[in-house]
């Protein structure tokens, strides 16, 4: 029978070579041993890290068990032992609100990258690239990923790969980062294998090919990685490098949605919405939509306030609606900006405030939204939130003209017939009225 130690060193060879979901078994063996580094490993993982699918259950399952063995850390801290160095700098990382301490896990991560701990240099790189604990060095971190690889750590390898990609500390180099992910995919990294897809796909440092787009994605997604997943089920929805499947497409975004990734709970809304590849259901439609919206998905926040403002699959709800465009237009959904005006103007969910109107109006008017602009326009040319304003009404009509709004078209029809904040042209205005109803 295996002891503990040996357990957790094989799960650990799993990690250094990009295989989470492998690991896990190892690590759970060694923590029933009570070999108390897995729980730390175990803690890691389920928190969504080092390439393992987030479990938020297990979590709160391990965190007691992890709470319990601080004085174990601490102990093995002081005498300099690189494991827990590492492993106690994770949970300060990550841990408990009360307990996280950025510039102490930053000191740990140093401690044992001294030691050439692999997995800590890595992390390393990652507090100087994002300026976790420390002030941000890019150079230093592509040089403590640069060490991490040495020893074969797929993780960093596919760190150096971004660093070429979008030269962090580094020359940006397309061709070179397309071939360090393609040296960490075929080790098995599924962040390398996602990111690979990625490359095929947009032709980034090497030529467009769907096929090996679709395979990558395949790959990665095997292996958990619910970005991947979605990809995937993108590939299957449009035909993208494999026969259009709607039906397998929904049920890999279900998959991933399940998994917690926002952008399938997103997709799995939109199917839902429109019966794409299943069966139409907005109260679902509406579940999955509220689900992504609450991790932060600014377009599923747009659709969840649409849907409460018109009582679409849940019950009309005036203030969630207010309070979902409000979110989805601080994050810039130019959508969710115009309709946020809307309610200011109408009173819906809200008091009534023209000038706020007016703001949001124009925000999302100058971003390019037609239906803000010709909104905009109407403040101008009526005095609402603002002084009336016929010239500044009239280019803002011709630049919601300009993008098809029928509703701008007419108007300005009317200006340049009446004379409205324009030198008055009946040719113009026939010009206008005649595309308005082509």
């Amino acid at each position: 029978m295996k002891k503990g130690n040996e357990l957790y060193n094989e799960g650990k060879t799993y990690i250094i070579n990009g295989k989470p979901i492998e690991s896990e078994k190892y690590f759970i063996e060694a923590a029933k041993l009570n070999y108390i580094p897995a729980y730390g490993m175990l803690y890691i993982l389920f928190n969504g890290f080092l390439g393992h699918p987030k479990n938020e259950s297990k979590v709160k399952e391990w965190e007691p068990k992890i709470l319990r063995s601080l004085n174990y850390f601490q102990s093995k801290i002081e005498i300099g032992e690189a494991e827990e160095q590492y492993l106690f700098a994770r949970i300060l990382e990550i841990g408990p609100k009360e307990m996280r301490n950025e510039k102490e896990a930053f000191k740990l991560y140093s401690q044992a990258s001294e030691q050439g701990h692999a997995l800590a240099q890595n992390n390393l790189g990652f507090c100087y690239e994002k300026g976790i604990g420390t002030e941000i060095n890019y150079e230093m971190a592509y040089k403590m990923y640069s060490r991490s690889a040495e020893q074969g750590y797929s993780l960093a390898e596919y760190n150096i790969a971004s660093c070429h990609e979008n030269g962090v500390g580094v020359p940006k180099c397309l061709e070179k980062a397309f071939k360090l992910y393609l040296k960490s995919a075929e080790r098995g990294n599924a962040s390398s294998q996602y990111c690979l897809a990625l490359c095929y796909e947009n032709g980034t440092g090497v030529e467009k090919n769907f096929v090996e787009a679709f395979n990558m994605y395949s790959k990665a997604a095997e292996q958990g990685d619910v970005m991947a997943l979605n990809n995937l089920a993108v590939c299957y929805e449009n035909g993208c490098g494999v026969e259009k499947n709607q039906k397998i497409a929904f049920e890999l975004y279900l998959k991933g949605a399940e998994g917690g990734n926002s952008m399938a709970q997103y997709n799995v809304g939109a199917c839902y919405n429109i019966g794409c590849g299943v069966q139409k259901n907005q109260k679902e439609a509406f579940k999955w939509f509220l689900k992504s919206a609450e991790q932060g998905n600014v377009g599923a926040q747009y659709n969840v306030a649409f849907y409460y403002e018109n009582g679409i699959g849940t019950q009309l709800n005036p203030i969630g609606a207010f309070k979902w465009y409000y979110k989805s237009a601080e994050s810039g959904n130019i959508y969710a900006q115009n309709n946020l005006g809307v309610l200011y103007q109408n009173g819906f969910g809200v008091e009534v405030d023209e000038v706020k109107a007016f703001y949001w109006y124009e925000k999302a008017a100058l971003s390019g939204n037609p239906n803000a602009q010709y909104n905009l326009a109407t403040c101008y040319a009526n005095g609402i939130g603002v002084d009336r304003n016929e010239t500044s009404a009239v280019n803002w009509y011709i630049q919601a003209s300009e993008q098809g709004d029928v509703v701008s078209q007419y108007y300005l029809g009317l200006c340049f017939r009446n004379g409205i904040g324009v030198v008055p042209d009946e040719q113009i205005a026939l010009d206008w009225f005649m595309k308005c109803i082509l």
